[in-house]
């Protein structure tokens, strides 16, 4: 079912978030405690090992290797994990540059509906948060990439309950794509502005 070239693909939004995550996390060991960067760094392994993992099924998968499922499964417990790590230092964040909180929104197997929610939940307020620290620090450019990142957890979470072809993977994969590299961008950016204060 799927192509060497779709399983490649499904790695560069994983990478698109790994370079915004270690940019949060930069930010984080710059502005908060130590544990709570310590929180950071672990959420933005978890949702990389989950991403990760679910490419690499996809690969081994079009390459005809052992493709265990656990690979594939796996994906939701790491980025729901991930995604609620991830959102605690950022509110700590956003209530440190006296901000407000934000809000959420959410899409299997049976087992799988839980974990989704709470992925979709987390990931789109720690989105939200980032957009409002992104207008509160002036940078609105920053904001317009966690904007693109949200539209496209929104996105996707539509597109999971439709009929799932080859075009339509296709598509999920290059919205993803946009939404993590929005998230990489916007994450680059808000980190520069509390980056002069390092050395006040």
């Amino acid at each position: 079912m799927y192509t060497v070239e779709m399983a490649l693909y499904d790695f560069v939004p994983v990478i698109g978030f790994l370079v915004g995550g270690i940019y949060l996390v930069k930010l984080s060991r710059l502005m908060l405690k130590k544990f709570l960067s310590i929180i950071m760094t672990i959420g933005v392994i978890v949702i990389v090992m989950g991403g990760g993992l679910q490419a690499s099924w996809k690969l081994l998968t079009a390459i005809n290797l052992p493709h265990p499922i656990w690979m594939s499964q796996g994906q939701f417990v790491f980025m729901a994990t991930g995604y609620v790590l991830v959102l605690i230092p950022v509110l700590a964040l956003l209530r440190k540059n006296k901000a407000k909180t934000a809000e959420a929104l959410p899409a299997m197997a049976t087992w799988k509906i839980p974990f989704l929610g709470v992925m979709t939940l987390a990931s789109l307020s720690a989105y939200a948060s980032l957009v409002v620290l992104s207008l509160r620090r002036k940078s609105w450019l920053a904001g317009l990439g966690f904007v693109a990142a949200f539209i496209s957890v929104l996105t996707m979470g539509f597109m999971a309950s439709q009929t799932q072809t080859i075009q339509m993977q296709w598509i999920e994969q290059t919205i993803n794509t946009l939404g993590n590299w929005g998230f990489a961008l916007g994450a680059i950016l808000v980190y520069n502005t509390y980056k002069p204060r390092k050395n006040k």
